[in-house]
């Protein structure tokens, strides 16, 4: 499992078009209204070979005095449970490279929200990790 940039929308759509509900907030459209709106977006995708089978838009948040979040709505989205685990600890660490600095972050992934210090993060992923390869959290 390879973890890279999604660079073509069509691929991107297709991989939302097999997922039961289809969500929309994934899809490449989504991610370009939010850039409109002048928010930084990344596609990280899980590639199996050059298939894809996973993937997470993130959307950074920029708010008053220098703080940000990232926030993955709605997923990452995936075809595999393999795939889930290397998009997450994908994730997780891109909301700490921010060019600026950042007092705090915030990262989504679904429904689950939390405001963590750069130290916390290193420790939900590892909760995060922990809990998809025990089959705690759901693809």
């Amino acid at each position: 499992m390879e973890i890279r940039a999604i660079t073509d929308a069509a691929e991107l759509d297709a991989l939302v078009a097999t997922q039961p509900l289809q969500p929309f907030l994934q899809a490449w459209a989504w991610g370009e209204f939010q850039r409109a709106l002048g928010r930084t977006i990344w596609r990280l995708g899980a590639y199996d070979g050059l298939r894809l089978v996973g993937a997470a838009t993130l959307i950074q948040h920029d708010l008053q005095l220098n703080v940000r979040y990232v926030y993955c709505p709605r997923g990452p989205i995936t075809q595999t449970p393999e795939a889930m685990s290397p998009l997450v600890a994908a994730a997780v660490p891109a909301v700490t490279v921010f060019p600026a600095a950042i007092a705090a972050a915030a990262m989504s992934v679904g429904h689950l929200v939390g405001l963590f210090s750069p130290k916390k993060i290193a420790a939900s992923r590892q909760y995060a990790i922990a809990s998809v390869r025990r089959g705690r959290a759901s693809p």
